[in-house]
């Protein structure tokens, strides 16, 4: 059994959001630049380096994706649900005993 603060854990997961976001910019921005690349070489090389930065950074962001979802569920999602139980029931909020 652990204590769980719901404000402090929706700052840790809105931190994990930001980061995500940024992931996806920079997703972005590789295809940005194998778009470009293209246009300006016909280097196989640099085509084939840039196509490999494209395709991990896409992958990487499918998994850090789907581990913000996991996270989220087993924490926020199962949190809130403790709050929702522990306000019925007219019990103190500040800091929630939850198992993990």
């Amino acid at each position: 059994m652990s204590c769980l603060d719901y404000s402090t854990v929706w700052e840790v997961m809105n931190d994990l959001d930001e980061i995500v976001q940024k992931t996806k910019q920079i997703e972005t921005m590789s295809r940005d630049l194998l778009d470009e690349l293209s246009e300006a070489t016909e280097n196989p090389t640099i085509l084939d380096a840039a196509d490999l930065l494209r395709l991990y950074s896409h992958h990487i962001l499918g998994e850090l994706e789907n581990a913000q979802i996991r996270a989220w569920n087993e924490t926020v999602v199962k949190l809130r649900s403790s709050v929702t139980k522990t306000t019925k029931h007219g019990k103190d909020l500040d800091v929630l005993d939850v198992s993990l």
